[in-house]
C-alpha cells in the first residue's frame, strides 16, 4: 500500500497507476481506502473502502509490487495498460529533461520529487552540477561526490530525502559533506556560509607552512655559543619560527632558524615581544652578525606573496615587518615581488 494525495482529477478502484521517479511501475489499483472525515490518513487506523477519489483527498491505494515505491515519487492513473504505458514514456522522458547526470566536476544534488529537484537545480543554477537525481543518498551518490577534487564539490546536498545508514559512513570516510534539510533555501544559504569557512580555512592553511615575518633584535650579553650552531638570545617582533632563513638589514643572508627555546624548552614559534633563546646556523657572532643587531627573516618571492596576499590573517606586527622585508629586499634585487 501507499499513502497518496490526489490534487487533481481522480483515481478510480480497477484504474492503472503509474509511479513515477527512482522506481518506476505500472500496477493495477485493487483498492481505495479513505480515513472517516476529518481523521488524518497517517495516524488512522480504521478505513473504509471506495471506488473512487477525486481531488483533493488523501486515500490509501493498495496494488500490487508497491513495497519498493520511493516516498514522494510521481503518480498518474490510466483506464487501460496501454494508456499507461504511454503515461510512463512521457514520465520518464519528462525525467531526463530534468536529472543530470555528467562527468564534469560538480554538486550532488538530491531531491523527493522531480518537481523539487527542478527547483533545487534552479537555485544552484550558478555553480557546476555534476549530478541531480532524486531519491535517497546511496553510497554511489558518495562516490560520485569523492571523484571531485575541489573542497566546495565535494559535497551532497539533499533536498527532502533520507540518507541510507552506509552513505552516510562512507561519506564520512570519504571526507564528503552531507548537507540535508526540508527547506530548499536553507540550503542554498548553508551552502554559500560553508564554501565561504572553507575558502577562509584554504587561506589560512596556505600561509601556516611558510616562515612568517618577524624582526629579531639580538640582545647584548646574550650571546651563548658564537657558532656551530650560534646560540643567542633575541626578543621577537612579529612570528618567528623554526627553519626560517635570515637576513641583515642590508639584504645579506644571515644563517637559518634552527631551533627557539624559552625558559629551556623548545617551542614551535616565538611572538611580538617574546624574548627567547634562538639557535642560528651559518654566521659566527661579533663576525657576520654583531650582538645588539637586528635581523629579519628572509622571504623569496612567492613566499612574500602568499603572505601579501593573505595578510589579514597576519598580526599588525607582521604586516610592519612584511613592509619593511619589502624595502630591503628591493635594495638587492629592483624586480623582487613584481
Amino acid at each position: 500500500t501507499i499513502d497518496t494525495i490526489i490534487y487533481d482529477g481522480a483515481a478510480h478502484k480497477n484504474d492503472y497507476i503509474i509511479i513515477g521517479g527512482k522506481n518506476e511501475m505500472i500496477a493495477k489499483i485493487r483498492a481505495l481506502m479513505m480515513p472517516e472525515a476529518l481523521r488524518d490518513m497517517r495516524t488512522e487506523k480504521k478505513f473504509k473502502s471506495v471506488d473512487e477519489v477525486y481531488a483533493a483527498a488523501g486515500v490509501k491505494i493498495i496494488a500490487p509490487g508497491l513495497d519498493n515505491v520511493v516516498a514522494g515519487s510521481p503518480i498518474r492513473t490510466a483506464k487501460t495498460f496501454e494508456e499507461a504505458e504511454k503515461l510512463l514514456g512521457e514520465m520518464e522522458k519528462e525525467k531526463e529533461e530534468i536529472e543530470i547526470s555528467s562527468e564534469d566536476e560538480g554538486l550532488i544534488l538530491k531531491a523527493d520529487t522531480l518537481g523539487s529537484l527542478e527547483a533545487l537545480i534552479n537555485i544552484f543554477k550558478k555553480f557546476p552540477i555534476r549530478e541531480a537525481t532524486i531519491g535517497n543518498v546511496t553510497k554511489k551518490d558518495v562516490m560520485n561526490a569523492d571523484v571531485n577534487k575541489t573542497a566546495p564539490n565535494r559535497i551532497i546536498i539533499a533536498f527532502n530525502v533520507g540518507l541510507n545508514e552506509d552513505a552516510e559512513t562512507f561519506g564520512n570516510d570519504k571526507g564528503v559533506k552531507m548537507m540535508k534539510s526540508d527547506v530548499i533555501y536553507h540550503l542554498i544559504e548553508n551552502y554559500e556560509a560553508w564554501i565561504k569557512e572553507e575558502e577562509e580555512s584554504t587561506k589560512k592553511k596556505e600561509i601556516e607552512n611558510l616562515p612568517r615575518p618577524a624582526e629579531i633584535k639580538i640582545i647584548p650579553g646574550s650571546v651563548f655559543r658564537a657558532s656551530d650552531p650560534a646560540i643567542v638570545g633575541c626578543e621577537i617582533y612579529g612570528i618567528l619560527k623554526p627553519g626560517s632563513d635570515l637576513m641583515k638589514d642590508t639584504g645579506h643572508k644571515a644563517g637559518n632558524i634552527k631551533q627557539i627555546q624559552s625558559q629551556g624548552q623548545n617551542v614551535a614559534d616565538a611572538k611580538t615581544g617574546d624574548k627567547v633563546a634562538v639557535s642560528i646556523t651559518g654566521p659566527t657572532i661579533g663576525r657576520q652578525v654583531k650582538e645588539g643587531e637586528t635581523l629579519y627573516t628572509d622571504l623569496n618571492q612567492n613566499e612574500y606573496k602568499l603572505l601579501r596576499k593573505n595578510e589579514k590573517y597576519l598580526t599588525q606586527a607582521e604586516i610592519q615587518v612584511l613592509d619593511r622585508i619589502f624595502v630591503i629586499k628591493r635594495k638587492t634585487d629592483p624586480r623582487y615581488a613584481l
